[in-house]
C-alpha cells in the first residue's frame, strides 16, 4: 500500500485484570466471531477485520514472598498480581477461544500483542507490598517480557501450528506524563529508564517479535522529546506505534511524528484505540487530512 493513503484497522483492547482462563477465552472467541463476521464484509479503506488486539496486562514487578522469589509478572489496571506463568497462560486461552471463535473462516491473521507499560517498572505500591521484590530491575523486566512473549509464539508455531493465523507481537503502552507523581515519583517513566527495559526485551526477543507502542505520548519539558518519542515509536529494531487517539489534534501529532528525520512509515499502522468496551476511538477524516498535510508516507505494518 506504499504511496496510498488509507485509513487503518481499529485495534481490539483488553485490560486483563484477572488469571481467570476462561474470561479471556470467551474474550477471544468474541473478538474470533467478530472478525469472521467482519473481515470480508464493506469496501474502501475501512474494509475487513481488526486484524489486532491488544492484551493490557499492566506494570513490569518482580515478585517474592516470604524470601521466596516468584519472578516477574505484572501489576494490573485493577490492583491485581499477576506472575508470568499466569500471562502466558491468560493469552494462550485467548488465542484459543479466538480460534474456536474464527470457525474456520479465510480472515487474515490476527496479530496478538502482550501488552505491558512503562508505568513504574520495578515500582511498589501499598496494594502488592508483600509480594513486591526490591531486587527488580528494568532490564530484567524487559528480558521477562520477552521471554512470555517466546513462551506465547512457541505454543502458537510449534504446538498449535497456527502461525498462519495468529501473528504473536508485545506491546509496550508508553507513556510521557509531566508532572504526573505518585507516592513521590512520576506516574510514566523517563525516556532513558524506558529504554533500559526496551533494550532488554530486544536482546532476548529470540523470535523477532515485534513490539508496538500503544501509549498518548507528549513532549515533555525536562524527560520526553520528540526525537525520544519518535526513537520508542518508530526508531528502533521492530518498533511500530498504534496510539491512543482521543482528539483529532493527537492524530495531527502522530502522523507527524512520522516525518521526523524523515521517516517514511507509519501512517497506516497508526491506528486508533479501542477501549477494553470495544468502542474505537479514532477520527477517519481528520486522519486522512493529518496525513495529506504532513505529507507523511504509508508503510504497511510487516505481515510477519
Amino acid at each position: 500500500m506504499t504511496g496510498q493513503n488509507r485509513v487503518p484497522p481499529v485495534a481490539h483492547s483488553f485490560y486483563v485484570r484477572s488469571a481467570n482462563l476462561m474470561t479471556y477465552e470467551s474474550d477471544g472467541k468474541a473478538v474470533g466471531r467478530y472478525d469472521a463476521a467482519h473481515c470480508t464484509a464493506g469496501s474502501g479503506p475501512n474494509r475487513g477485520a481488526a486484524k489486532m488486539a491488544i492484551l493490557a496486562f499492566g506494570q513490569p514487578r518482580r515478585y517474592a514472598q516470604s524470601g521466596v522469589y516468584e519472578g516477574y509478572g505484572t501489576f494490573t489496571t485493577n490492583m491485581q498480581r499477576l506472575t508470568g506463568g499466569q500471562i502466558v497462560s491468560v493469552t494462550e486461552s485467548f488465542v484459543d477461544g479466538y480460534m474456536a471463535g474464527l470457525n474456520g473462516s479465510g480472515c487474515p491473521a490476527l496479530r496478538l500483542l502482550l501488552g505491558t507499560s512503562n508505568s513504574q517498572i520495578c515500582g511498589s505500591s501499598a496494594e502488592d507490598e508483600q509480594h513486591y521484590d526490591p531486587g527488580c530491575t528494568r532490564p530484567d523486566a524487559g528480558q521477562a517480557w520477552a521471554e512470555i512473549g517466546n513462551s506465547v509464539y512457541d505454543y502458537v508455531v510449534n504446538v498449535k501450528h497456527w502461525q498462519n493465523q495468529i501473528l504473536v507481537g508485545a506491546a509496550d503502552d508508553i507513556e510521557t506524563g509531566s508532572g504526573q507523581y505518585h507516592s513521590g515519583n512520576y506516574v510514566y517513566d523517563s525516556y532513558s529508564a524506558t529504554v533500559d527495559f526496551l533494550d532488554a526485551f530486544d536482546a532476548y526477543d529470540s523470535n523477532n517479535l515485534l513490539m508496538f507502542d500503544f501509549g498518548e505520548a507528549v513532549p515533555t519539558a525536562d524527560r520526553w522529546s520528540v526525537g525520544d518519542i519518535y526513537q520508542v515509536a518508530y526508531g528502533r529494531r521492530h518498533d511500530y506505534p498504534i496510539p491512543e487517539i482521543y482528539l483529532p489534534t493527537q492524530t495531527c501529532r502522530w502522523t507527524g511524528y512520522t516525518t521526523f528525520r524523515g521517516v517514511s512509515c507509519g501512517p497506516s499502522s497508526v491506528a486508533g484505540y479501542a477501549r477494553d468496551n470495544g468502542v474505537p476511538i479514532f477520527f477517519p477524516g481528520e486522519i486522512t487530512q493529518c496525513i495529506t498535510t504532513t505529507a507523511a508516507t504509508t508503510g504497511d505494518v510487516p505481515s510477519g
